[in-house]
């Protein structure tokens, strides 16, 4: 092989490798679209242009016909020149007719070009490898070099980013097959070389669109992202900031609160003990016999002062709960003799209402660890609830053992599986006839202040505070509260507490 011969190869060699490389490249990229396919297509063109020259140079190649290598080359060449106006037109995403015009008329000169080649009438072939173009071939070539240059011309007068893009390749592509109109320069792969330089410049601006531009439009999205994310926990650590503020203010709020309320419910209970105590004084006789109408007005004054300390005294309690200074101490109890103890000391005032009082205690005892006031405050805090809101009818007090395995109770139905913890319990409930709650209402029926019948309140009277601290005492001994109530139905009121294990049924 000559030196020129060599030359040949290895620049068809090289611009294969790069169209097929090309045409690789963007086929396998993220998000491959039409214009990925349409410029494959130029690649696989400008491969097979690549391929037809490199077999037509290799020693000993023989054509079946004279010049058949040249004219596969110059259908490549067309079918090349086809496929890089509709890669333009895709890509600029042009809809002008004028474009269109233009798209029509040279995929109407490429097929007439192709039918010249083939029918001869556009190379003239001489001695060995020698050609040169019939006046069909030039006007063919000055044809694709005239659409060109008007492609060349719609790129630079367009003010887009895309169309500057294209501008350097489109002008490669025009001076590639503007040396095919030079009759020294035509055996010279100097088109394809300058085709190539134009496929690679054309491949990187199709992977610059679909993947480094969509790489720095998310990393632009990403930074807007982290940006948003800063300003939204600035924004949360000054709302937490500011809640801490709250949060300490409150706290010094309930403090003064607390104190208040301390101080108060001192200074009120002094002159009212004093006032129930002068009542009782002159009730007895001390100072003297009194007339049925002043020991009426002594016995409202005796009576209305008791509930008043009552209800300072379910206040400072309340307060004390929750400014956690009150402290339970337990130790070993009989639940049955408080549970007595209460029972009787409100029933004279159901019976002064017509009620029935039943209970039904277990003959063993039933201990637990807890302090006797404050089990004896919640057992006073139900009944008395039970005898206020229960016109007519009776109250019963049941107290019960419970054992519970694996959150069941084989002797007592639970509210739900593993409503209460494996262990022995002990199951009081408090049963009325009275009013009763409606179901919506009942969630609400142990918050503080809450009185669900506003009317019947005023009526029964009180200031929905007992059934508060009741739970809250129960919670302090590790028990739960519950109930079930229908209106006009009556309610009953449940507590379990931990038992001593003795107390249990086996």
């Amino acid at each position: 092989m000559t030196l020129f011969e060599v030359l040949l190869v290895a620049i068809y060699s090289l611009s294969m490798s790069v169209s097929a490389g090309l045409m690789f490249s963007v086929l396998v990229t993220p998000g491959r679209g039409r214009i990925n396919i349409i410029f494959a297509l130029f690649c696989f063109s400008l491969m097979c242009w690549s391929f037809a020259g490199f077999i037509r140079t290799l020693p000993g190649s023989i054509d079946p016909e004279p010049g058949t290598g040249i004219k596969l080359i110059a259908s490549f060449m067309v079918f090349h020149l086809i496929s890089y106006f509709v890669f333009i037109a895709t890509l600029l995403h042009d809809r002008q007719e004028g474009w269109r015009r233009n798209a029509a008329a040279g995929t109407a000169v490429a097929l007439v070009a192709l039918f010249l080649i083939w029918s001869g009438q556009v190379f003239q072939f001489g001695a060995g490898d020698g050609y040169s173009l019939h006046p069909a071939g030039v006007l063919l070539a000055l044809l694709a070099v005239l659409s060109l240059g008007y492609a060349l011309y719609g790129l630079y007068t367009r003010a887009d980013q895309r169309a500057a893009w294209l501008r350097v390749p489109a002008l490669l592509i025009w001076l590639a097959y503007a040396t095919d109109l030079a009759p020294g320069l035509l055996p010279l792969p100097l088109d394809l070389v300058l085709n190539s330089v134009a496929a690679i410049w054309m491949g990187a601006t199709v992977l610059r669109l679909r993947v480094f531009n969509p790489l720095r439009d998310l990393n632009q999205e990403l930074q807007a992202s982290n940006h948003s994310l800063r300003r939204v926990i600035q924004e949360l650590e000054a709302e937490k900031r500011r809640v801490d503020s709250l949060n300490n203010q409150l706290e010094v709020a309930n403090r003064y609160r607390t104190e208040f309320m301390a101080t108060m419910s001192h200074e009120l209970r002094t002159p009212l003990n004093s006032i129930i105590g002068y009542s009782e004084l002159l009730s007895s006789g001390m100072y003297g016999s009194l007339t049925a109408e002043q020991q009426n007005r002594l016995d409202r004054i005796y009576r209305n002062g008791t509930h008043l300390a009552e209800l300072i005294n379910a206040i400072l309690d309340l307060n004390n709960l929750e400014a956690g200074r009150l402290d339970v101490s337990r130790s070993a109890v009989n639940v049955i003799d408080i549970a007595r103890t209460a029972l009787n000391e409100v029933e004279p005032r159901a019976v002064a209402r017509g009620l029935r009082v039943a209970y039904d205690f277990p003959a063993d005892r039933l201990l637990l660890q807890g302090e006797p006031l404050r089990l004896h405050q919640i057992f006073a805090s139900l009944l008395d609830n039970a005898v206020k809101f229960t016109p007519q009818g009776s109250i019963r007090l049941r107290l019960s053992p419970a054992l519970v395995r694996h959150g069941v109770c084989a002797s007592f139905p639970l509210p739900a599986t593993g409503w209460l913890e494996d262990g022995a319990w002990v199951i009081i409930q408090v049963i009325d006839t009275g009013i009763g709650i409606a179901p919506d209402e009942q969630t609400r029926i142990f918050e503080r202040y809450i009185q669900i019948d506003a009317t019947a309140t005023r009526e029964y009277g009180g200031v929905g505070l007992g059934l508060t601290i009741a739970r809250r005492l129960v919670e302090m001994h590790g028990g739960r509260m519950w109930l079930k109530s229908s209106p006009a139905a009556g309610s009953t009121f449940f507590v379990a507490l931990p038992a001593i294990a003795e107390s249990a049924p086996v």
